[in-house]
């Protein structure tokens, strides 16, 4: 998964960075030579293309080869010492076909319901959701309780949809024209050149303006989450309803998100401001054509 360009996106001429894995260890609780028995990892993947179902599809297709790939050289290795243990093939699963599995138990129900309640006091407490994640599926595969090799893909939040204007049906607004208007004015104002970019390769609220997959995709994609619903919700269904187009006018700045970060005064407390004025005053000029 690792800098795995397979799991690369490209969009309008750009490409988003490789996923890397921002935590991986092993869950042991005290350091011993034993055998490790569970591993846990968060990978950070920003696509721009490709729906969260065809994302999980994908992931699952490589977590399927590798563990096929273990598991046939585990059998050679046997061939070769002369073993015979038997070994069940180990299997890829979704969060939710984990809990899936589960179900037909009685007991799974208030089980459930315990883990969640302890997930609402660990994220009082101070508990990320990426190790609230962790918990919870650790806690799932204790109930499941076989002897066999798994690995559960699920999602810890926060999720952020990939979105790109200019992909918007119905939106009301030529993008094409709203970035004209843009570029003229810095040129004349300010005597600026606009440099654009088709995405923003990082986390921004713009993200919640509008959808442009099937909406079915991403209500799909909440079941694979480790996290209640009332400890972490997206309201697809009123994002879809919502459908603004939105762009990220930012000021120059440097150090994003750090100690240091600063924007450059000028564009914070004039160029943007009076633009956006300029813009309501012009708004009809970018106005898509009635049909």
């Amino acid at each position: 998964m690792d800098l795995n360009p397979v799991l690369a996106d490209t969009a309008y001429g750009e490409q988003s960075p490789l996923p890397s894995w921002s935590y991986m260890r092993d869950l042991k609780e005290q350091y011993d030579v034993s055998t490790v028995l569970r591993a846990a990892g968060a990978l950070s993947l920003l696509y721009l293309d490709r729906s969260p179902k065809e994302l999980m599809t994908l992931i699952r297709r490589l977590s399927q080869e590798a563990v096929d790939d273990f598991y046939q050289r585990h059998l050679q290795l046997q061939k070769i010492y002369q073993e015979s243990w038997e070994i069940p093939k180990p299997r890829v699963l979704s969060y939710q076909e984990l809990l899936q599995e589960c179900q037909s138990r009685p007991d799974f129900a208030a089980v459930l319901a315990q883990i969640e309640q302890e997930g609402q006091e660990s994220l009082k407490n101070g508990a990320s959701y990426q190790e609230i994640t962790i918990g919870n599926i650790q806690k799932i595969l204790d109930f499941h309780d076989r002897k066999e090799a798994l690995v559960i893909i699920a999602i810890a939040p926060p999720y952020y949809p990939s979105v790109n204007c200019r992909r918007l049906a119905e939106s009301g607004i030529d993008i094409e024209k709203l970035i004209s208007l843009y570029r003229d004015y810095l040129a004349d104002t300010a005597g600026c050149r606009l440099n654009v970019e088709e995405f923003f390769m990082g986390i921004c609220d713009i993200s919640y303006c509008s959808l442009e997959k099937p909406l079915a995709d991403y209500e799909q994609l909440l079941e694979s989450m480790a996290v209640p619903r009332n400890l972490y919700s997206i309201d697809f269904p009123k994002i879809a309803a919502i459908n603004v187009p939105g762009i990220n006018l930012g000021p120059w700045g440097k150090d994003l998100h750090q100690l240091t970060e600063r924007v450059f005064e000028k564009d914070m407390l004039e160029t943007i401001p009076n633009f956006l004025l300029y813009l309501l005053e012009n708004i009809a000029a970018i106005r898509l054509a009635e049909r």
